[in-house]
């Protein structure tokens, strides 16, 4: 398995209780090659508090311990110079502790996970990906390939690797979908907390939901989502930042809608997101922009946060009450709507 571009789904840290005494035993044998330049030194993987580590002898290490349930967690393996020993950096990679034998195998960049029935999984999952990868497949390929693992390892730890992958591949609606069939244990995992909060977010702030208020600290004081959503007019709102190259593509037909509907009424405002405060105000200028923006007084995401945004441009249209009549990354996807608002 080679390292992937648009599959990496490297975990960070997983945090699970460690079992004792009558629990399972796992055990992992590991070969790596890291060829003339590189020799692997040491192993360590991560089980909630405990560390449990081996020496790599002979590009070799075995790794034995147990687990009351099986948990996905990270394996850190550090390299030196093979002359000197001095530390040169780590490779990481995602492997489910569970009863059984696992099979780690490292050859330059080629890395191979096995020997139990999760880590089977992923393994399957990486070869597919890879293949799609060399063969630059449709898009919609990957999309079936990401559903498809999630679906079938949803009880397991496995679908959590699938689902940190699955947040980088799925429009929204199939991530909810993936996630919705996920246990709760698989849920209530550290790398997949943070989209079941978004996922949440996002049924808050759907079609037909209230706008949700958000402050933002500018050069001229507080100044609240609320002073531009709610007074009775329909307002069509634009994160986007200076340094996205599709969000400043969209400000011309942006541009375009408020100049053909502002004498009906409609309200334009610029959300910058996670964009520096001269940069934008530079933007502005350059662009000729000529409705409000919220600017903050430093890079701030609190309004794309507020609303689950993350990826712009993203474009949220809301009626003269605040209610949300519609999302989308262009324009041109919000203008029946936007007709139908302003009739």
């Amino acid at each position: 398995m080679k390292r992937l571009k648009i599959f990496s789904a490297a975990l960070t840290v997983a945090f699970a209780a460690v079992g004792c005494g009558n629990s399972n035993s796992y055990t992992i044998h590991g070969t790596v090659d890291g060829g003339e330049d590189i020799r692997y030194d040491s192993v360590f993987v991560m089980t909630g508090d405990v560390r449990n580590a081996a020496a790599v002898v002979d590009n070799k290490f075995v790794l034995e311990g147990s687990v009351e349930s099986s948990i996905i967690t990270q394996l850190e393996m550090i390299y030196v110079d093979p002359e000197s020993g001095v530390a040169l950096g780590t490779t990481t990679l995602p492997v489910v502790v569970e009863p059984g034998t696992i099979s780690v195998e490292i050859t330059g960049e080629d890395i191979t996970i096995g020997g139990t029935p999760q880590n089977d999984a992923i393994q399957g999952f990486n070869d597919a990906a890879d293949e799609w990868e060399e063969r630059q497949g449709e898009w919609d390929e990957a999309v079936t390939l990401v559903k498809e693992f999630v679906f079938a390892n949803a009880q397991t730890q496995a679908a959590v690797y699938g689902l940190t992958t699955a947040q980088n591949v799925l429009e929204d609606d199939d991530l909810m979908e993936v996630l919705n069939a996920c246990s709760e244990q698989v849920k209530q995992h550290p790398e997949v907390m943070p989209i079941v909060e978004r996922m949440a977010i996002l049924e808050r702030t759907c079609v037909g939901q209230p706008f949700v208020d958000f402050e933002v600290d500018t050069s001229d004081g507080v100044v609240k989502f609320s002073d531009y959503v709610g007074k009775g007019q329909v307002v069509l709102v634009d994160f986007w930042a200076s340094w996205c190259s599709p969000c400043r593509a969209e400000i011309p037909n942006v541009k375009a809608v408020y100049k053909e509907f502002k004498d009906k009424g409609l309200v334009v405002v610029g959300v910058p997101t996670s964009d520096r405060p001269e940069d934008t105000r530079r933007a502005v200028e350059q662009d000729g922009i000529p409705f409000a923006q919220i600017i903050g007084n430093e890079r701030q995401a609190i309004g794309a946060v507020a609303y689950g945004v993350r990826s712009i441009p993203h474009l949220i249209l809301f009626d003269a009450d605040g209610t949300i009549l519609g999302r989308g990354q262009n324009v041109e996807s919000l203008r029946e709507a936007l007709t139908k608002a302003l009739q």
